[in-house]
């Protein structure tokens, strides 16, 4: 789930990646290489850490893994439970009523 937040994309030389994919931009994180002996060359794992702003390519919106990568980042602080669709628990209270 990304955040309605954005944040500047990390200048960590050699560990982030954008890729696109369809109309949508992510920022990957490079955490390992792993070396793969019978085609000799390094296989890199990544993960994803959030999505490009389109209306400002220098900033991202974060994900649940930009905290895991980046503990110490200054993040605004998250919203209430108020602000959240109200259809989950109208639709999780139907269901569980019917039965």
């Amino acid at each position: 789930m990304y955040s309605d937040f954005s944040v500047e994309i990390p200048d960590t030389k050699g560990k982030i990646t954008i890729k696109k994919k369809g109309n949508a931009s992510y920022v990957l994180y490079e955490y390992a290489r792993i070396y793969n002996s019978d085609r000799h060359y390094n296989v890199p794992k990544r993960a994803i850490i959030g999505k490009v702003n389109p209306e400002d390519s220098s900033t991202m919106y974060p994900n649940e893994s930009y905290l895991e990568y980046y503990p110490d980042a200054a993040l605004p602080e998250e919203r209430s439970e108020a602000y959240r669709s109200c259809c989950l628990r109208i639709g999780s209270f139907i269901a569980i009523n019917k039965i």
